[in-house]
């Protein structure tokens, strides 16, 4: 087995234990929260959850993906100092960043209560807040760590330990019984996610160090530079995921928003696999790509789309089968989603087929048209939602979202075979490498 192959299965191994662990303590999250404090106030985290994660977004400007694809590069081009400069960079400017949301959202906390549709809900979002600033700091560590082909301890650390922390947190509230506010365990989060960002750092400085002293000026230059392309993306790409069950809120109450937001978990856990694949190989695509190496870049691409089809395929295919069973374990109220969950598969069998087509246009300088395409994807969404939510409900929704991501990644999948030489599809893969 050439080496390039077998380095890519043993670190997606590695990193797939831990993305299973994480997994798996989800799942068991959501259902405690559902369960401890029950549908319509699970329903309202979500959508909270979402709002915030939004703004995280906002205020990150696409500076952990920028950083990811810059330090990838110099540590290609052998100059350690400079990527090193440029995670510094990029820490500060998206620490700086993120007062300014903040400051704001604090500032007018029943306006955005009213924007969300519940004063009440106000509250948990100011709480949600402080986990911007958090998210801000951990984000471009983890980044930096997969630069450094360390993916494994940046999804130990950002991916498992969080959740992890969470159910224990969840299992004692639940043990304990008595009257615990939704807000209460938001703030109890804040803290374990400062907590996680304080492991993160020392993990960084043990395992790839980054000195404390401000960066270059052409550090924060070339940053600024490349992250507005990023930001777009990354921000496009993050109203598309939670804009569906934004809509759905305006239409339905707190059960409906509940019962969609729990087919959108199940289905998007079929696609494990595939978040693991793109963690792995994103950061040493872009390393080929510094270097020159297209028929390098073009394995990475292939490897990862074989084990997305070996493995994501049959995982997301048993879970449509047995969808209402699944359900159930959120409660009763919960099975009557599963049609849901079989409409939203088939977007996400799209994106297991065409493998990381974005990615590899995006390390590739493509960027700006990965830009356009999401845009588009987002404006495909808006107008499915408009005609079809009003009309037919969740299902509505759930064909909006499937259709959107299946002509989301067509397209990309298009252009990457047309400026890369990559071919998505499997059978085509096959066919290119008998050649």
């Amino acid at each position: 087995m050439p080496d390039a192959i077998r380095r890519i299965l043993v670190s997606s191994a590695s990193v797939g234990v831990f993305r299973a662990l994480s997994l798996a303590l989800g799942f068991i999250q959501s259902v405690l929260l559902a369960r401890v404090f029950g549908a319509e106030a699970f329903g309202q985290w979500m959508l909270v959850f979402g709002f915030a994660g939004i703004l995280a977004m906002v205020a990150r400007l696409g500076l952990d993906a920028a950083l990811l694809v810059r330090a990838a590069h110099l540590i290609g081009e052998g100059r350690l100092r400079d990527a090193q400069h440029a995670a510094i960079a990029s820490l500060w400017i998206a620490l700086a960043l993120a007062i300014l949301p903040v400051v704001a959202l604090l500032s007018v906390p029943e306006s955005i209560g009213a924007v969300l549709g519940d004063r009440a809900l106000s509250s948990l979002l100011v709480v949600f807040c402080a986990v911007i600033l958090v998210h801000q700091a951990s984000g471009q560590l983890v980044s930096w760590l997969r630069a450094n082909d360390l993916a494994t301890q940046a999804s130990m650390l950002g991916d498992a330990l969080p959740v992890f922390l969470h159910v224990l947190l969840l299992l004692v509230l639940w043990g304990r019984g008595g009257d615990f506010s939704i807000v209460s365990f938001a703030i109890w989060s804040v803290v374990i996610q400062a907590f996680v960002l304080f492991i993160l750092h020392l993990t960084v400085q043990r395992l790839a160090p980054l000195p404390l002293k401000l960066p270059e000026r052409r550090a924060w230059q070339e940053l600024l530079k490349m992250a507005p392309d990023y930001y777009g993306i990354a921000l496009a790409g993050a109203f598309g995921s939670w804009f569906v069950l934004w809509m759905v809120s305006v239409f339905a109450h707190g059960k409906e928003i509940a019962q969609f937001a729990i087919a959108l978990r199940l289905v998007t856990s079929g696609v494990l696999v595939t978040g693991i694949v793109n963690f792995v190989i994103v950061p040493r695509m872009a390393e080929r790509h510094a270097s020159g190496d297209s028929d390098g870049l073009r394995v990475q691409f292939g490897t990862g789309l074989n084990i997305n089809v070996a493995v994501a395929l049959p995982l997301l295919l048993l879970i449509a089968v047995f969808s209402e069973q699944l359900l159930l374990i959120w409660g009763e109220q919960f099975a009557d989603a599963a049609p849901l969950v079989w409409i939203l598969a088939i977007g996400e069998l799209v994106n297991i087929l065409t493998g990381s087509c974005g990615y590899a246009m995006t390390v590739s300088g493509y960027q700006r048209m990965m830009l356009r395409v999401t845009l588009y994807s987002l404006a495909s969404r808006l107008a499915l939602c408009l005609i079809l939510i009003p009309k037919f409900g969740l299902t509505g929704a759930a064909v909006a979202q499937a259709a959107a991501m299946t002509l989301e990644h067509m397209a990309k999948s298009y252009l990457a075979s047309a400026k890369l030489g990559i071919h998505p599809f499997p059978l085509n893969l096959l066919l290119e490498r008998n050649t």
